[in-house]
C-alpha cells in the first residue's frame, strides 16, 4: 500500500478529479509484482540428495531415481509438455 501511495502522489495533481481508477490500477500491478518476486524459483545443485531421500523412505535409490523420472513426466503433460520438456 505504501508503495502504490507512493507511486501516486507525485501524479495527484493531474488524477486528483477522479484519482479512483488510476489508484486501483497502481495497487492491482504491485499486487501482481509483489507476487512475482516471491515466486519460488527452481536453484541448481551440485548435488541432488538422492541418497538422503531413500534411506529416510527405507527404499532402493534406484526406486527413487525412477519415480522421481515418472513424477516429472506427469507434471510434464498435466503442464502441456512433451516428455522432453519442450512446449
Amino acid at each position: 500500500m505504501q508503495v502504490a501511495l507512493a507511486k501516486v502522489v507525485p501524479r495527484w495533481s493531474g488524477i486528483a478529479h477522479r484519482p479512483e481508477p488510476y489508484v486501483r490500477t497502481v495497487l492491482a500491478r504491485e499486487s501482481v509484482t509483489r507476487w512475482r518476486t516471491r515466486r519460488w524459483r527452481e536453484s541448481p545443485q551440485a548435488s541432488l540428495p538422492e541418497k538422503e531421500t531413500a534411506a529416510a523412505l527405507g527404499i532402493a535409490l534406484g526406486t527413487v531415481k525412477s519415480q522421481t523420472r515418472d513424477g516429472l513426466a506427469r507434471l510434464r503433460v498435466a503442464l502441456g509438455e512433451d516428455v522432453a520438456g519442450r512446449v
